[in-house]
């Protein structure tokens, strides 16, 4: 899609598996009023007990364009549940190196920020994910990953009242800084 449609702000929920996104994106976008772009590998994955190399660059095609698809309808700000980072590190657990496709999605993302979720709940047990013991591991290489890319984030952590409270105001300073 055209950049002149994607003039919007995008704030991405990412994190180790359970760790809030969904609810914390959902909850954003209904605060805030704004789209919210779901995570499409739970409706690509659904009733799959695997996947290949093929299904994760699908899934990567389908959010990026989910998103953008968010952004040319021209809201100012819209929420994502994931994006290609959550797929890059996701890549990476899985297969290794990254594909070239991979890192272009990654070089051509759009204005956005993001919220980090700390795995600081119980685990919830779900058929898509893979890692319930990996949790801290996995948040160090997203938090790692933030610190090193070129967009602004915020680590949220807490009860979802407070994490949402922390989300608003982050968001808030964004749209400013805007």
């Amino acid at each position: 899609m055209a950049q002149e449609h994607e003039s919007g702000f995008c704030v991405c929920l990412t994190g180790a598996e359970s760790s809030g996104k969904t609810t914390l994106a959902s909850d954003l976008a209904h605060r805030l009023r704004v789209p919210l772009v779901e995570e499409t590998a739970r409706t690509y994955l659904s009733g799959r007990s695997s996947y290949t190399c093929a299904d994760l660059l699908d899934i990567a095609r389908a959010q990026e364009r989910a998103e953008r698809l968010a952004l040319a309808k021209g809201s100012a700000l819209i929420v994502s549940d994931t994006d290609t980072v959550v797929i890059a590190i996701w890549w990476r657990e899985k297969y290794g190196v990254l594909p070239a496709e991979i890192e272009s999605m990654l070089s051509r993302r759009t204005r956005r920020g993001y919220l980090l979720t700390v795995p600081d709940m119980p685990w919830d047990a779900d058929p898509l994910r893979e890692h319930p013991h990996e949790r801290q591991r996995l948040h160090r290489s997203y938090l790692r990953w933030l610190r090193a890319d070129r967009y602004p984030h915020r680590v949220l952590e807490g009860p979802p009242e407070q994490r949402l409270r922390d989300a608003l105001r982050q968001v808030t300073r964004w749209q400013r800084a805007e």
